[in-house]
């Protein structure tokens, strides 16, 4: 067969169009029908015509499921976990529609691990010069962004994982309250994927690492009766968490990082 010839989905068995071939291990695939598999699928190069075929008619089980889907726990922020315990399955999502989207219903035995990363973001600032070029900061100076990922692992005929941001709004810092709120959120759907029934507040947010290990706001527990200490002043002076170097303005003089505070 030629270069330009005419291909037939081996799926819905209608003409494809030029650039709408979706290639199979053995076959074709038309758009239209690649957009009922699952988002969350993500080897159709190395399936057959039989695999399709089978992740297409689960589907549509999967359609008629989500009429008796009824989640009771619902974490996240643009993605949201759909949580039912009665029925023991889970949905991801970013669409409140989830019948229209046929989101996939997922047995919360079938989870293998839950768990998120939080990654750093680090860009150098730059300054103008007298004659009008950008040049950078001498020492540099950097905007840092934090992203929170949650993977969900699964033992699933035809999803392996399920990765989603859980930061809409990336914090400038790990020592602000919104980064607190996405990690405790992160936190929530760990625990209740992991433990596969829902969560009370769900395991608290990791601790920072560094001079400032405790986080601005800590209450310490207080014997029976006692007083809570007042709470001194914050020092004007502070320590970078990235390099440790003892500073008194907005940016480190060693390694050019914002304060975080």
């Amino acid at each position: 067969m030629g270069l330009f010839d005419k291909k037939f989905c081996d799926i819905c068995g209608e003409k494809i169009g030029l650039l709408g071939n979706r290639k199979l291990e053995d076959g074709n695939l038309c758009k239209d029908c690649a957009k009922k598999l699952s988002p969350f699928f993500s080897d159709r190069r190395r399936s057959n015509v039989e695999d399709i075929r089978k992740q297409l008619e689960m589907r549509e089980e999967n359609r008629n499921l989500l009429a008796s889907f009824h989640p009771t726990q619902i974490l996240g922020t643009r993605t949201k976990v759909y949580i039912d315990p009665a029925m023991g399955k889970f949905a991801v999502s970013y669409r409140s529609d989830l019948r229209e989207e046929n989101a996939d219903l997922i047995d919360l035995s079938a989870v293998v691990n839950a768990e998120y990363e939080v990654e750093e973001n680090r860009e150098e600032l730059y300054t103008e010069d007298e004659e009008g070029k950008s040049v950078p900061y001498n020492p540099p100076q950097f905007e840092y962004s934090y992203a929170i990922t949650l993977h969900i692992e699964v033992n699933h005929p035809y999803i392996n994982e399920i990765s989603f941001e859980v930061t809409d709004s990336r914090p400038d810092s790990r020592y602000t309250e919104a980064f607190r709120r996405y990690e405790q959120t992160a936190n929530e759907i760990v625990c209740a994927l992991n433990g596969a029934a829902p969560c009370v507040g769900g395991p608290q947010p990791a601790e920072p690492k560094g001079p400032d290990a405790i986080p601005q706001g800590t209450i310490f527990p207080m014997g029976f009766g006692a007083e809570e200490p007042e709470q001194p002043a914050p020092p004007a002076e502070w320590f970078c968490p990235y390099c440790g170097t003892k500073n008194g303005g907005n940016f480190c003089m060693n390694c050019g990082a914002k304060k975080p505070f």
